[in-house]
């Protein structure tokens, strides 16, 4: 018992610990699907092989997800969320020169170079095997990717009209080629990502897209930088 604890005080901190012990065994369940997933393929794994690797029986999964897809939807949620939440942080406001443009997507590609360097497995399920798990999955993954090259769009079209990107850009086909981008780097460093090889490409493409789209010569990231 915790002194200076009434029974009301017990009974909801036991519920927070039952509750906390719940979320690191869905914890253990989702890393152990992730590796079967990257290692076998969404399709080829079955629950016996998830349940295996975790050395219990089929019961304990069930008692958390219905199914390898319930396991699925909370891998892209996790990933979604991690993403969301740095582009969100990463948000200056209205942008008002390509000096902030560069630093506001050089930021954004830092966070993408964090969650590869630090789970590549869940990049690598949503990039290389979402869009193959059924059609609802990849029409969320489509979703997600037209999503991205939206706000890219609105980004490019403020440039445009704020005099800092050159007018003759086509908005779309440049928003949907940058969004393209995250998805070239998964597919050749997931597997061993390098934090320090991935941000220095993070630097080296913001800056080639930067210098590229600006209006006026725009001084390149220094060299000590980008290395």
């Amino acid at each position: 018992m915790v002194p200076g604890v009434t029974g009301e005080g017990r009974t909801k901190m036991a519920e927070r610990q039952r509750a906390r012990r719940a979320e690191l065994v869905r914890e253990e369940v989702i890393d152990a699907a992730l590796a079967e997933f990257a290692a076998r393929g969404y399709h080829q794994t079955s629950i016996s092989h998830i349940a295996k690797r975790l050395g219990s029986g089929h019961s304990m999964f069930y008692r958390y997800f219905e199914n390898k897809r319930d396991i699925f939807d909370h891998a892209v949620r996790q990933v979604n969320g991690r993403l969301l939440t740095a582009i969100a942080d990463a948000a200056p406001g209205r942008l008002t020169s390509m000096d902030e443009f560069r630093q506001y997507t050089t930021a954004i590609g830092m966070a993408y170079t964090d969650v590869l360097a630090e789970e590549p497995r869940l990049l690598q399920l949503i990039v290389i095997q979402a869009a193959g798990v059924d059609q609802p999955m990849t029409e969320e993954f489509h979703h997600m990717y037209d999503g991205g090259v939206r706000v890219l769009s609105e980004m490019l079209r403020d440039g445009v009209a704020g005099g800092y990107i050159r007018a003759d850009v086509d908005v779309y086909a440049t928003a949907a080629a940058i969004a393209a981008i995250p998805f070239g780097l998964a597919l050749r460093y997931g597997q061993q990502p390098d934090r320090d090889v991935l941000s220095a490409q993070t630097r080296a493409t913001s800056d080639l897209l930067c210098r590229g789209l600006a209006t006026e010569w725009l001084a390149p990231t220094p060299v000590e930088q980008v290395r």
